[in-house]
């Protein structure tokens, strides 16, 4: 008998693009002839460009579409938000996220890892002809330490102390041009145009057309965010600095992942780090330690 699946969840872009495994799973799992739908947002919204052409999903449903579903329609649900295993904070820091899909429903996460994503010949040739100008191009996201849950961003004059040390490299600046939330009024993510070799892109391409960046770039800067993830894809090496959360949990193994555990961390879905976190204003981790990671890859990439 066919099964027909609702993929539910109301997460990150993130948690979304880190579930996309699963789809493959899922048919593995109930059968070549299953039919999932996954709740996602309105046309051009950034969950339902995320999936743009996955070959596992047969119905994108919209927020306004899912009020109007029939009752008694589906056979399985699944809540695609990571945090479907919250508070990962008390979990042992040998479980990854996938660890703990396979381990609770049964479904394989590793065997269909990294995430895989799809892209037009237009879009293919848009990003690799604006690509094409740059000598030694990395990429950076710079997420605002004013963001919602706290304690995942480096401060801005980390970034303005980092990158006029390496004039000859490109950092392309991809993100959000305003879209201030949970009462941050400002960007999203930091502005950084001021600095020279700061090519800032932000808006420029969606999410997932800013992950086909990743395979012209020569390494990524990043915190815990969509971009670090988003490298798996290409597996494009890259320094991730960690602080509320736990690369053990979350991180990919190509990257470079520094994290300086605290006593309270990892603290991300506990009270006391949602919006209160010690590292609120900034990751604590020594910014000569990044340097010196990034150096490394720099050395490599000669």
């Amino acid at each position: 008998m066919k099964n027909k699946i609702m993929l539910i969840g109301s997460g990150g872009i993130g948690d979304l693009y880190m579930f996309l495994p699963a789809l493959r799973g899922m048919k593995e799992k109930w059968g070549e002839d299953s039919e999932i739908h996954i709740l996602a947002d309105e046309l051009d919204g950034p969950k339902r460009d995320l999936v743009w052409g996955q070959p596992d999903i047969d119905k994108v449903i919209s927020q306004n579409e899912f009020g109007n579903l029939p009752v008694n329609d589906f056979d399985l649900t699944y809540n695609v938000d990571s945090l479907s295993f919250s508070p990962t904070a008390l979990l042992k820091d040998k479980y990854h996220y996938y660890d703990m899909w396979e381990r609770a429903f049964g479904i394989n996460m590793w065997s269909n890892y990294p995430p895989k994503l799809y892209y037009s010949k237009e879009e293919e040739a848009e990003i690799s002809g604006f690509m094409k100008q740059f000598d030694y191009p990395a990429l950076i996201h710079t997420i605002h330490t004013k963001r919602v849950p706290a304690g995942k961003a480096l401060p801005q004059d980390f970034w303005e102390w980092l990158l006029p040390q390496y004039p000859n490299i490109q950092f392309i600046q991809v993100g959000t041009k305003g879209g201030g939330y949970h009462g941050h009024l400002g960007d999203m993510d930091f502005d950084l145009k001021h600095i020279p070799n700061v090519v800032d892109i932000r808006g420029k391409y969606s999410i997932r057309q800013a992950g086909l960046l990743m395979k012209y770039v020569k390494f990524h800067i990043s915190m815990d965010s969509i971009m670090a993830h988003l490298s798996a894809t290409t597996h494009t090496s890259g320094v991730v600095v960690w602080g509320a959360t736990s690369p053990s949990y979350f991180g990919h193994k190509h990257n470079i992942n520094l994290y300086k555990k605290r006593e309270c961390s990892p603290c991300i879905e506990l009270k006391r780090g949602r919006e209160n976190c010690c590292q609120k204003n900034g990751i604590e981790y020594p910014w000569k330690g990044i340097k010196n990671a990034i150096d490394g890859i720099v050395k490599e990439n000669k």
